[in-house]
């Protein structure tokens, strides 16, 4: 383990009310699925795994039209399918919830669950997104996949990846203005592994492309076909990075860079070759529009954007 993978690791910032910013690894997963078109299996997948490793720890969770934390309770555990098929969730063609556990509830610790559906232009979305604790297993491609096959099953995915984050309150805005968005953004840039902590703000960027690579990179049957399919890929990456088909709806990839996540550290020109190299194979499918970010500047976010698919020309 490196130095800076260390310091990740034990850079937990805690204060009277908790564990305000919380590094882990995380499961993003992007889909342009619809509530209003009935029950997804797919995205009660994505549920239904961390729900059986994980629900057993969890303490609090909060609907889309909360803002607090509630304490969680086993049977409402059990009532997230059915709000997928709630005729007011459908017509509204929006839920959000968030489950985590925490002796309070500003404790912002993992692991986490978070999804959000929604149909705003240009189309519908949602965001799925789960974090894991650090030294917890699941930092191996091993670990992991299990975890990652169930959750995808069935998924009706567009993209999304697995790596290092750190896992916060969205919602409490004096905390970010007062210390994370004055924090943060010099770590993403001297940390390229390090993904953006705001899972949200894929929102509806997503729709229109890649994201992001990360230390694992999940493609989507569009997104696949779009970097010219899996053989291509196994061509074209060697060697410690494997490319594995994934069992989402209509098929998919995994492109894992590596056995076990990368932080970098840019400060000793620690650049992630491994992630450069996954990110120049698929960047035929990136987003292609001016990337903005949480926590930084219009400029500097894209120049973030791009620091695994290379610069346009």
């Amino acid at each position: 383990m490196s130095t800076s993978e260390d310091n990740f690791i034990h850079s937990a910032y805690i204060d009277e009310l908790g564990t305000r910013i919380n590094p882990c690894i995380e499961i993003l997963a992007i889909t342009d699925a619809s509530l209003e078109d009935g029950p997804h299996k797919g995205l009660l997948n994505f549920y239904e795994a961390f729900r059986v490793r994980f629900g057993a720890q969890m303490k609090w969770y909060r609907t889309n039209t909360d803002d607090h934390f509630k304490k969680m309770t086993l049977p409402k555990l059990d009532m997230v399918p059915f709000w997928f098929d709630d005729p007011r969730n459908k017509k509204e063609t929006m839920l959000g919830v968030e489950i985590k556990p925490g002796e309070q509830p500003k404790d912002m610790l993992s692991p986490s669950f978070k999804f959000n559906c929604d149909r705003v232009p240009p189309g519908p979305n949602g965001v799925f997104h789960m974090t894991l604790p650090l030294q917890s297993g699941y930092e191996t491609l091993n670990g992991i996949l299990p975890l990652l096959q169930d959750a995808l099953l069935e998924f009706p995915l567009l993209s999304g990846y697995v790596g290092y984050t750190v896992y916060w309150d969205t919602l409490d805005f004096r905390f970010e203005s007062k210390l994370f968005s004055q924090h943060m953004p010099s770590v993403y840039m001297r940390y390229p592994g390090i993904n953006l902590a705001e899972p949200l703000y894929t929102k509806p960027l997503g729709l229109e492309g890649l994201m992001g690579v990360s230390w694992i990179t999940l493609l989507g049957p569009k997104a696949l076909a779009q970097v010219g399919g899996l053989d291509l890929l196994k061509e074209r990456l060697n060697s410690p990075i494997e490319v594995q088909p994934l069992a989402c709806k209509g098929g998919g990839a995994l492109i894992a860079a590596g056995p076990r996540p990368l932080i970098g550290d840019m400060s000793i020109g620690d650049d992630l070759p491994l992630y450069k190299q996954v990110g120049h194979a698929v960047r035929d499918a990136r987003f292609l529009k001016p990337f903005y970010g949480a926590g930084l500047d219009n400029p500097v976010a894209n120049e973030w954007f791009l620091r695994f698919f290379g610069k346009d020309d």
